[in-house]
């Protein structure tokens, strides 16, 4: 949702305006919320696959929204990123069975602390780059 929102503040190139900004935002979660819950109930296949093909269907999306020349390829990319971001949960079903039994809180609060700290890095670099890479002009 954050590449459509970064159209969005540019203006381009599909020039969308609030209301659509509200369809897709509806769109993109309905979708996700459906597509991750079944994924997640009946698709019984492995832990690690499930990730792969969460960080795939991200890159996918992208992909989407970066050559898509038709504001369907928008939908089409939330369509495709719905299953981006299960690995996360899929990522601690794997710690929690790599590890003993007596080190499983350990582990997981180690998952913690990098997810904070990480969020918390991008947080501070992100509109860093941002403002280096908008004010200076793509090339």
């Amino acid at each position: 949702i954050s590449s459509i929102f970064t159209l969005f503040i540019m203006n381009a190139p599909f020039c969308f305006d609030s209301i659509k900004i509200s369809y897709y935002s509806v769109y993109a979660t309905l979708v996700s919320l459906v597509i991750s819950l079944l994924v997640s109930k009946f698709l019984k296949i492995n832990d690690v696959l499930i990730c792969i093909l969460s960080v795939l269907s991200y890159f996918a999306s992208v992909f989407c929204y970066i050559y898509g020349n038709d504001e369907y390829y928008i939908y089409l990319g939330a369509t495709i990123s719905s299953i981006a971001g299960l690995e996360y949960g899929y990522v601690r079903s794997i710690v929690s069975k790599s590890v003993e039994k007596h080190e499983v809180s350990d582990a997981l609060s180690l998952v913690l602390i990098v997810d904070t700290i990480i969020a918390v890095i991008a947080t501070m670099i992100f509109p860093v780059l941002y403002s280096k890479i908008v004010s200076k002009g793509i090339s």
